[in-house]
């Protein structure tokens, strides 16, 4: 690989990128992540966002069914000049254990296909507008 790859040409902002986004390693496992008080804090926004939204209620489970285990996803997410803009974490649903019209009827998620994201930006140089990304915390503004 290393025959056929190089970083020769990458800008040295580019290069700090890169070196940046791998010094931090985003844990596999809830006994990892709960070591750390980072995740920890990222963790609770996610509980206290999911409670905010009214995402879930507590039910008592029928006697012939059995709860869906869920599972904690970490990520770092970065600025454009490598430095750490926050620790992400969500609390995911094990779907691959349920069963469509068994364990639920409807689902919805707002999700852009890539080919439309790819659309949207070669119309917007083709307009020559300018792009920027943001990541939307729902529980920020103002309190």
């Amino acid at each position: 690989m290393v025959n056929y790859v190089t970083c020769d040409r990458f800008s040295n902002a580019h290069k700090d990128y890169l070196v940046a986004i791998t010094k931090v390693v985003e844990p596999k496992y809830f006994h990892e992540a709960a070591k750390d008080p980072r995740w920890r804090e990222a963790m609770t926004e996610e509980i206290e966002t999911l409670e905010s939204n009214k995402t879930w209620t507590i039910e008592e489970i029928p006697p012939c069914k059995k709860s869906i285990n869920c599972k904690w996803v970490y990520k770092v997410k970065y600025k454009s000049d490598g430095s750490i803009n926050r620790y992400k974490s969500r609390l995911m649903i094990r779907g691959d254990q349920q069963i469509e019209e068994f364990d639920y009827r409807k689902t919805f998620a707002p999700v852009a296909k890539m080919t439309s994201v790819r659309c949207f930006v070669v119309i917007a140089v083709a307009k020559g507008w300018s792009l920027h990304q943001m990541d939307v915390n729902p529980t920020s503004g103002p309190r």
